[in-house]
């Protein structure tokens, strides 16, 4: 009986020390939120959906050189493009909310949500922490032998044969919005490929595989001068402050309007407190940093100096803009 007894209390010592274990392992396996003054506390990853080489790219790595620089910690650029785009953002997504795995995109990245590519919501899913930088305007191109000077030009052969010039655009992300608004804006229709991305685009148009795209403003001004492609116009209201030579779609009469940010997300859960450090690291990003500054002025892009509470209400002020205008077009 005596053994009996000494067995049940082994027994009991052992599954009852297991058992509390375990809960606390399983209560220990939902991360504290990460205070202001721990971050970073390790290597930080940026995840971009581009290639390497592309216009989001380059953007990427001034951005992840600045915070390097600032922070003395290791910040690398990881380009993850499946699924289009949305394979790195559930990187993001089903991360640690520590700041350590964020994701750098332009509005593209909210786009992909609207039109059913991504069933995530940037705003529910995610953590806004900053818009970053004005990525500038976008150059609408054709090749330089191309027998279009000006929109009108363009409009013109358009209408006269419906659905024969191809419009090179990522389908269901900003150039494919770009290219839905002119075709509302002219009346004229044109024949949509799926061109992948900028440095794709790029390709497919001095290839001859594509007719008209649009792209950042610092390869157009690099294919312009070297003598490969012709701007027929930018998307800015105004022109650009570092290209002025290339006139505007609204100074040639259609309302044709797109200045894309670059945002900076993170997992669901981050703190308020986190946010605001993040956005305190990157006061000087484009402003009073002159390596960030020259290198983004260097493909139009230029920064809006923000406080956090006025960048996160601009990410999520753009994001019901996107949304509307996903609706509104059919997308």
């Amino acid at each position: 009986m005596k053994k009996l007894l000494i067995l049940a209390v082994i027994l009991i010592t052992v599954f009852g020390t297991a058992v509390f274990a375990g809960g606390q392992q399983e209560s220990g396996s939902t991360s504290a939120p990460v205070t202001a003054e721990d971050w970073p506390s390790g290597p930080i990853t940026i995840i971009c959906s581009s290639r390497a080489g592309g216009f989001a790219d380059y953007h990427a790595r001034i951005f992840a050189d600045y915070v390097q620089r600032i922070t003395g910690t290791p910040c690398a650029v990881m380009n993850v493009t499946e699924g289009g785009g949305s394979v790195g953002a559930e990187q993001v997504r089903t991360s640690e909310p520590d700041g350590l795995t964020l994701y750098y995109f332009h509005t593209s990245f909210p786009i992909s949500s609207y039109t059913g590519v991504y069933n995530k919501d940037p705003d529910t899913d995610f953590t806004c922490i900053s818009s970053v930088v004005n990525a500038g305007n976008n150059a609408l191109v054709v090749s330089a032998d191309a027998p279009w000077n000006t929109f009108d030009d363009l409009v013109a052969d358009a209408k006269s044969r419906p659905g024969d010039i191809i419009w090179g655009a990522a389908a269901g992300l900003t150039s494919h919005f770009v290219m839905a608004i002119f075709e509302q804006e002219s009346g004229a229709t044109f024949k949509m490929v799926d061109a992948g991305s900028e440095a794709e685009k790029i390709t497919a148009l001095l290839g001859g595989h594509i007719d008209i795209c649009n792209v950042g403003m610092g390869n157009a001004d690099q294919y312009v001068k070297a003598g490969k492609m012709k701007v027929l116009g930018i998307t800015g209201r105004e022109r650009d402050f570092a290209f002025t030579q290339f006139p505007t779609a609204v100074e040639q009469g259609y309302d044709v309007v797109w200045e894309g940010e670059f945002m900076l997300y993170g997992p669901n859960g981050m703190s308020a407190e986190l946010v605001d450090r993040i956005n305190t690291v990157l006061d000087g990003f484009g402003t009073t940093d002159a390596a960030s500054k020259e290198a983004i002025e260097k493909r139009g892009g230029y920064v809006i100096e923000r406080t956090t509470e006025e960048s996160v209400q601009f990410m999520h002020d753009t994001h019901a803009m996107l949304k509307k205008l996903a609706a509104e077009l059919g997308l």
